[in-house]
């Protein structure tokens, strides 16, 4: 957009900012805006910038650039939605779940995360959900399981034998992530795991919906997970919506071992297990440290160098 034409002198010094530049030598200078607060300016004279700086000042207030930029960009949407039709007073989906999850033997331990009240200091539950969309309508949720001790060594293994791509992210899990998770969708029937439109229910039905997830399909299916015994089977089998391709093959042969070792199993029995998931392990494995036959075997060896180390060990000689 070009600067309107110059105005007169008193114009420029009245104390209301003149819409217009400064006369004379300000019709023949060169300043573009190629947006609302970036400005390239070519030989202009003293007057014409005073004159542009007041302008911007009086239109944004008188901010850095860095500053002017943060105000004008829009945070990203919180999955914490708000819930609820114009009849009734809206509700933040964190706490409609922390209240209704409550009911059915969850608390909220982070902003939408919720431990079941059944998790063991074998086996720990973590229900979490988000919303995505443009807007944030669509909510997805996965339920996820883990032994500290276990999850711990497969990330010790992770960076230890995977390409450097994964070894070396530095993304920031919460706390309360667990690697080996499924998900609440596609356990609730959804083949593609498809998620829950929002605005198609009211909260009361939201509650509803939430709760029978719970009662009817994941206590069902996860609820006796809750020993070091009963989650390696867990792990070991291969079926929705925990098969082996939709989570990290290589973390999950290295939790495998660990607890399998813990128990006592011997490393030829556990081998054969592994065997059927060779190329779901083996995906993400960095060959050129480890030979790509001789991955389990390497997790199980150093899944012995664990155990050895920890005050917990329970391992059957």
């Amino acid at each position: 957009m070009k600067p309107p034409f110059p105005p007169s002198d008193e114009g420029a010094q009245s104390s209301t900012p003149s819409s217009d530049p400064p006369a004379d030598g300000a019709r023949t200078a060169s300043v573009s805006i190629s947006g609302p607060i970036s400005i390239v300016q070519k030989n202009a004279p003293p007057e014409l910038r005073a004159w542009a700086k007041t302008m911007l000042d009086a239109a944004l207030g008188q901010r850095e650039p860095e500053q002017r930029d943060r105000d004008e960009t829009p945070a990203p949407e919180d999955s914490n939605i708000s819930i609820g039709d114009p009849h009734q007073k809206r509700v933040r989906l964190d706490d409609l779940l922390t209240a209704a999850l409550a009911d059915v033997g969850y608390k909220r331990i982070a902003k939408l995360a919720y431990r079941a009240d059944w998790s063991t200091t074998d086996v720990e539950h973590i229900l979490s959900f988000e919303t995505q969309g443009t807007p944030k309508i669509f909510m997805f949720a996965s339920a996820g399981l883990r032994n500290a001790e276990a999850e711990a060594f497969a990330d010790q293994c992770q960076r230890q034998y995977t390409m450097p791509v994964i070894r070396n992210s530095k993304f920031p899990f919460p706390s309360w992530f667990c690697s080996m998770h499924f998900s609440m969708n596609r356990l609730a029937g959804s083949k593609t795991g498809a998620p829950v439109n929002t605005l198609e229910l009211t909260q009361a039905e939201l509650t509803r919906f939430v709760q029978g997830w719970v009662t009817t399909h994941l206590r069902p299916y996860v609820g006796s997970v809750t020993t070091l015994e009963s989650f390696r089977e867990f792990l070991e089998r291969d079926e929705e919506p925990m098969r082996w391709f939709r989570v990290p093959g290589f973390f999950r042969a290295a939790i495998v071992a660990f607890l399998a070792r813990k128990l006592g199993f011997a490393p030829q029995r556990i081998e054969a297990t592994l065997r059927p998931f060779a190329r779901e392990i083996l995906h993400g494995v960095d060959t050129t440290r480890t030979a790509p036959d001789g991955y389990v075997a390497n997790i199980i060896r150093d899944a012995d160098g664990a155990i050895a180390a920890s005050p917990k060990t329970r391992t059957q000689t």
